[in-house]
């Protein structure tokens, strides 16, 4: 147990506990963070930082939409959207299972790309590329 004494205000001072980084921790890349946040905005970044939290040193992990929506405090669409803004960027591979719970990868930082996004959103297009509409394009760009 680490106590931190600090004064905040004139003459008062003020004991607090600082975090032990030591009982359990995750990984977040440094250039998830440091740029790809901001293209992917805070549902995706939130499921991104679950998937970190829940992977094992393979790279892969199978948290339920129902647990990431529940550890969000999200709903099971916007966990959905998010999954699905991390594939287009290629942060994440899923494994889909039918029938039971996806899979999913999360890829080095060199397969990272927005070639795809810039494609969509470039000419002025807001929504999501579709399923199909994404496999078609992997499929031209591999």
């Amino acid at each position: 147990m680490n106590i931190i004494k600090i004064k905040r205000r004139k003459g008062v001072e003020e004991e607090f506990e600082v975090r032990d980084l030591r009982e359990k921790f995750y990984q977040v890349d440094d250039a998830y963070l440091n740029g790809w946040a901001k293209k992917c905005g805070i549902y995706a970044t939130g499921v991104y930082n679950v998937l970190c939290r829940h992977v094992a040193r393979d790279q892969s992990c199978f948290p339920s939409i129902a647990l990431m929506a529940d550890k969000l405090h999200i709903s099971p669409r916007q966990v959905k959207r998010a999954i699905k803004v991390l594939e287009i960027y290629n942060i994440v591979i899923v494994e889909r299972v039918r029938g039971g719970k996806s899979k999913y990868w999360l890829t080095n930082k060199s397969q990272w790309t927005d070639k795809m996004h810039l494609t969509w959103c470039g000419a002025g297009s807001s929504r999501m590329p579709t399923k199909r509409e994404m496999r078609i394009f992997r499929e031209k760009n591999e």
